[in-house]
């Protein structure tokens, strides 16, 4: 059985393509609560109480860095993990907390947005209860994330505290319903 799945293992990374490999990325990041730094392009931050972030980095950079057989053109795949410290931590500590806001702002209005037609009667049976559960996911990876900056950033993000509770009252009336 080992045979064949690294054989599988094989023909899957040689079939992969550009996209196969930003979506991958894109999906670890999200579950590492990564929120992007503004003007920097492809730059994030994960905050380091984020469940298993100093291995998963690093296993994405050794991943993107077995990448270099595949460069094609003048782009080369590259990922560089840089841990803040001290005065230059605090020098960005604003900023990250600034992102990490309006991240969560976004993701909460995202999951108003989904509830919506289950609150307005539009939808209702198997759809309401899909929306509903997907619903939930949502809020949960959201409340994590909000976990994982306050312990890391030592800030209460109170500036969104009401949208948390809104969208916690939205998401078990939408299950209720």
């Amino acid at each position: 059985m080992g045979a064949s799945v690294e054989a599988r293992r094989l023909a899957l990374r040689d079939n992969a393509d550009g996209n196969d490999v930003r979506e991958g990325v894109r999906k670890l990041l999200e579950d590492l609560h990564r929120v992007g730094l503004r003007g920097t392009g492809g730059v994030y931050f994960v905050p380091d109480s984020a469940p298993n972030a100093e291995y998963n980095l690093k296993a994405m950079r050794a991943y993107i860095k077995a990448l270099r057989p595949w460069v094609t053109g003048k782009l080369s795949p590259s990922c560089n993990i840089v841990r803040l410290h001290g005065e230059e931590a605090e020098h960005l500590r604003e900023e990250i907390i600034e992102s990490a806001t309006e991240e969560f702002k976004r993701r909460l209005s995202d999951l108003a947005d989904k509830v919506d037609p289950i609150l307005h009667g539009r939808v209702n049976g198997r759809t309401a209860d899909k929306i509903a559960f997907a619903a939930t996911e949502d809020l949960l990876k959201i409340q994590s994330a909000v976990a994982a900056y306050r312990d890391s950033l030592r800030d209460d993000f109170a500036s969104i505290g009401d949208m948390l509770v809104m969208a916690q009252t939205a998401v078990t009336r939408a299950m209720g319903e």
